[in-house]
């Protein structure tokens, strides 16, 4: 049975959800735009507390990426967006032969597809998309999250771009079986092929990413290729997750495909809370009818009111802290431990809160809920077709 939260509950708590939702877009708007790099066009990878204050860490091309898609729907909902979103996925683009892997080349179609969909084209000649899984090591170790989004931004790229979608050829049904392969079928996705050497030792294990993932691209090629098989695994993963939802709305970290069980609760990350869950749980609500909002506004009110009394969302500095749990070294065994098949769900005496802030965190959060709260209506002008294209995908 799935963790469905009380009706009543919910009713009583929507105004404090919307009030909380305002909160948490607004908040990952100022983030994105403290953690921009404007000289590199690229987003910092972290932003760390000190007692000096947070320091920016790193770049990372993913999280730039997924940042830009999340940006997008602010903009198209009304928030005020002063990075040149154009101008960054159009450097992407010029830099896109460097990929290492299939992985940023959907987050980059996705992108593009939103963003510039009049450069999608120009994708085509940095990529060989013929033999793009004999070219990439994640594509070739069909590691579940890159897989799927490879599938989400070749269907994006399809749906905008004829010529893509020809060029592409039954790429997307490739995908398609590869990622159905690593579904143990019982409710979970395993982190990888199994059957290769490196997926032997955790190929069956899959994080809470390995689910999240599949389910938004399985609901998206379920609803564009009219493929009802991909709606029930994308179901069945969802109830799953929810059945091990816990009590307090918590979001559990690795899980076993081979019998569907959770073998790790910590570390509980806040971007699963505030923006992972809620993106593909509104995904598979769009594509099934289903209804998971019980369970999506429970996590998300975990970040307030969660047992540790933990304090995770920092707006003096517009953050929201990472995660809590263990130790960072407990919290590493134990993460080592999980990805071997050994069970570590059990209770901590003490767990404490990492306070660093991944940029990635706040993008997902934009695309999760930006438009979701009270007030927030987009000031962009859009044609029938784009409108009507973007609402499928759960973009406005």
């Amino acid at each position: 049975m799935i963790k469905n939260y009380p009706n009543a509950e919910h009713q009583k708590s929507n105004k404090i959800n919307n009030v909380l939702v305002n909160k948490l877009t607004n908040l990952a708007v100022l983030g994105l735009h403290d953690m921009y790099i404007d000289n590199q066009l690229e987003f910092a990878f972290k932003k760390i507390m000190t007692d000096k204050g947070f320091v920016l860490e790193g770049t990372n091309t993913r999280y730039t990426l997924i940042n830009l898609i999340g940006l997008y729907k602010a903009e198209c909902n009304g928030f005020n967006i002063k990075i040149d979103l154009k101008k960054v996925i159009r450097n992407k683009i010029k830099n896109a032969d460097k990929f290492e892997g299939v992985g940023e080349i959907g987050l980059l179609l996705w992108a593009t597809s939103l963003i510039s969909v009049e450069d999608l084209l120009k994708v085509l000649t940095k990529i060989n998309f013929q033999n793009i899984l004999e070219n990439y090591k994640d594509a070739e170790t069909k590691l579940t999250m890159e897989l799927s989004w490879l599938l989400i931004g070749l269907l994006m790229a399809s749906t905008f771009s004829p010529i893509f979608k020809k060029s592409i050829g039954n790429l997307p049904e490739k995908l398609y079986e590869l990622i159905r392969n690593n579904y143990g079928g019982s409710g979970i996705f395993g982190h990888q092929d199994s059957s290769n050497f490196s997926g032997k030792f955790r190929g069956n294990i899959g994080s809470f990413a390995d689910q999240v993932y599949p389910i938004y691209a399985l609901s998206l090629f379920s609803k564009l290729r009219d493929n009802e098989e991909a709606s029930l695994i994308a179901s069945e993963c969802a109830d799953t997750l929810c059945e091990h939802q816990g009590d307090n709305g918590e979001w559990l970290w690795h899980y076993d495909s081979r019998d569907g069980s959770s073998i790790s609760k910590y570390p509980i990350y806040s971007v699963h809370q505030d923006a992972m869950a809620p993106m593909a749980l509104f995904a598979v609500q769009k594509c099934t009818g289903k209804n998971y909002e019980n369970n999506i506004y429970k996590g998300l009110e975990w970040l307030v009111n969660n047992p540790e009394n933990a304090s995770l969302i920092d707006e003096e500095n517009n953050m929201i802290c990472r995660a809590i749990g263990p130790s960072p070294t407990h919290r590493k065994l134990k993460s080592t431990l999980a990805q071997l098949g050994f069970n570590t769900n059990e209770e901590y005496n003490s767990v404490e809160v990492t306070k660093e802030c991944w940029s990635y965190h706040l993008g997902w959060l934009l695309h999760a809920f930006a438009g979701r709260g009270k007030g927030n209506k987009s000031k962009r002008e859009m044609d029938n077709f784009r409108l009507k294209d973007l609402k499928l995908y759960n973009i406005r």
